[in-house]
């Protein structure tokens, strides 16, 4: 993909398949931390889970999908990847 001006159907089209993935956190910083700590060393990060689901991203509305996390029973977090800058693309696309 070649910017300034790719779109989000630019992104789709250049995007092969997708599948869910959730990023464990992990922070290596000491608390109180800055959000600087985190972007400039990607101190986060602890995991990548991935999952084996291949979806050709044209095939659906890929705004829609969405996750549950659940503790014990109890749902912790919920949301939709619309909640990415209106679409999932977006943020590649910017």
């Amino acid at each position: 993909l070649v910017g300034p001006g790719t779109r989000i159907y630019d992104v789709m089209r250049a995007t092969e398949f997708v599948v869910p993935a959730l990023e464990i956190i992990d922070y290596r910083t000491e608390v109180p931390r800055a959000i600087t700590d985190t972007i400039a060393d990607n101190a986060a990060f602890g995991a990548l889970v991935v999952g084996g689901r291949i979806i050709r991203p044209m095939d659906i509305d890929i705004r829609w999908v969405g996750a549950t996390l659940s503790k014990n029973g109890i749902i912790e977090e919920s949301g939709v990847s619309a909640a990415i800058m209106g679409h999932p693309a977006a943020g590649i696309a910017w």
